[in-house]
């Protein structure tokens, strides 16, 4: 029953980060001010929800687009990485 309860609340929180309207705009739009947004924000959830390793943004083709590790601490994943 707990781990029902953990991974419902790691789904609600991945909807959230789906439904971001950064997200949704970089997506359509590919705006690198909004890649350093979106960046920051996963970066900041990294750190208060520390059950993910990683965070990622897939572009409609699979290709990675933002990575966030997280073992001590979170670290922006440059894109060449």
């Amino acid at each position: 029953d707990e781990i029902k309860k953990k991974f419902n609340l790691a789904i609600t929180d991945l909807l959230i980060l789906r439904d971001l309207p950064d997200i949704h705009e970089f997506t359509c739009n590919n705006n690198v001010k909004l890649k350093s947004r979106i960046e920051k924000i996963f970066y900041s959830f990294a750190i208060h929800h520390k059950i993910f390793y990683q965070i990622r943004l897939l572009n409609k083709s699979g290709r990675e687009i933002v990575r966030i590790n997280y073992k001590e601490v979170p670290k922006i994943v440059p894109e060449k990485e």
